[in-house]
């Protein structure tokens, strides 16, 4: 497999197409397009060509990192349900409650540890919610984006913006309708 740098080299007409094919004759996990771009003829074409290549489809990954949602998260921590529920193609519904730990940030937004892969789209699906752990009968949060957190290279929390505010001082709040519980 070619590795995204190579792929951006490659596109952006930097290597000679001979060059290319005798690398491949060679054996080297390179994949070359059948059509090849012309070279650039100074440096400034030949970076404005590897920047295209580089953001073109599948080539950006941004990594997000928020270094105060931990101290957040830790301070507003809530045991909560995640009701997740995947529409499949066959009319089917499969549906999953897992218990979660979840924060708040200032914003409202939900602070949720990342556990395994990625569910972001069955997180803004219109069918799954979050609700607190001991309120079974207690508002709903639907979300309407989710982004993922990073630290380093490491995946940990998915920041959930609610679509939904009805009921959420219900949800955050531990005590007294005052909001003076709200964590």
């Amino acid at each position: 497999m070619t590795s995204p740098i190579t792929n951006a080299v490659i596109k952006a007409g930097l290597i000679h197409p001979d060059y290319l094919k005798e690398f491949q004759r060679w054996g080297a996990p390179i994949e070359v397009p059948e059509i090849l771009p012309e070279t650039p003829k100074d440096m400034e074409s030949a970076a404005r060509a590897i920047e295209e290549a580089l953001q073109s489809e599948g080539q950006v990954l941004t990594r997000e990192t928020d270094l105060e949602v931990l101290h957040q998260y830790l301070n507003t921590q809530t045991q909560g349900v995640l009701h997740v529920e995947i529409d499949a193609a066959d009319d089917m519904v499969n549906s999953a409650d897992i218990p979660v730990s979840f924060g708040v940030t200032p914003n409202l937004e939900y602070i949720i540890p990342y556990r395994s892969e990625s569910i972001t789209e069955e997180m803004t699906n219109g069918l799954t919610y979050l609700r607190r752990y001991d309120d079974t009968s207690g508002p709903k949060i639907f979300f309407s984006s989710v982004r993922e957190l990073f630290f380093g290279e490491t995946k940990a929390f998915l920041l959930c913006t609610p679509s939904n505010t009805v009921g959420m001082p219900a949800l955050l709040t531990k005590g007294g309708e005052d909001g003076s519980d709200i964590p």
